[in-house]
């Protein structure tokens, strides 16, 4: 009998709990271990002008806002001032559970979608926000590059680190223990984690054994120039896409689907 293979779902904690539920309530076994940890950090100065707009790309973009509003001397604009775009339903649903209005959600669930969506409605002198990490992304570069292009004056202001997490004693034991079936990863920073030549043994043997689900076309990318095979691309970022491509995909290959 095929034992069932298990998804290794390798986003931060803060983010996994509801992908995990998702991948669980499809009927596949789940490995939660996480290859990055983020951490809010003390906001950079801001210019006194309040937003017109704020644009939050992620979740963690806005559990950081939301952390940098309690620090002193951050200006805190009045909530309803100001308009929040979210780059798909799961940051928009995080934005709502901080208590923000959520005044757009572009179709195309990605970067490229948003900014279709902003130049719409983003006017020339209007303030942008922009909340970012430490590393490189569509809040760092192309979103602020294409609004500052149609004339909006951008703030983007570092609210959280994403750093690489070293997976701990019971990761690699539940790693060793299990039938490689997929790994999850949300973003090229997992990716790069994911193929660091450092990793432990059992990092290693899931790397050459599991198939690789990328969530969006720069994760994919990514994986493939790190030198990824049997790379699948989720049409969607979001669970129920992931959910669907695994069905797919893992039980095209009769290797171990739902339970």
């Amino acid at each position: 009998m095929t034992s069932i293979a298990t998804v290794w779902v390798t986003r931060p904690a803060d983010t996994a709990d509801r992908t995990s539920a998702a991948l669980t309530q499809a009927g596949f076994h789940v490995l939660a271990a996480p290859l990055l940890a983020v951490r809010p950090v003390a906001p950079e100065p801001l210019p006194p002008r309040a937003p017109d707009w704020l644009v939050l790309v992620s979740p963690t973009a806005v559990h950081g806002f939301v952390a940098a509003l309690t620090h002193p001397g951050f200006p805190v604009p009045a909530l309803g001032s100001f308009k929040v775009a979210a780059v798909g339903q799961s940051t928009a649903r995080a934005a709502r559970q901080a208590g923000l209005t959520v005044n757009l959600v572009p179709a195309s669930e990605h970067a490229e979608g948003l900014l279709v969506a902003l130049h719409s409605e983003v006017r020339a002198g209007a303030c942008v926000w922009i909340p970012t990490g430490n590393r490189h992304g569509s809040a760092k570069d192309a979103l602020p590059a294409a609004l500052t292009a149609i004339g909006a004056q951008v703030c983007r202001f570092h609210v959280y680190d994403t750093l690489a997490r070293p997976l701990a004693a019971t990761d690699l034991a539940a790693l060793a223990a299990a039938t490689p079936g997929a790994i999850v990863l949300h973003s090229p920073s997992a990716a790069d984690a994911l193929f660091d030549d450092t990793q432990p043994a059992p990092v290693m043997r899931w790397r050459a054994d599991a198939a690789l689900f990328a969530i969006g076309a720069r994760t994919s990318e990514r994986v493939r120039a790190l030198g990824g095979s049997r790379v699948y691309e989720a049409p969607s970022p979001n669970d129920a896409a992931l959910v669907t491509l695994l069905r797919a995909q893992l039980v095209a290959r009769s290797f171990g689907g739902p339970r």
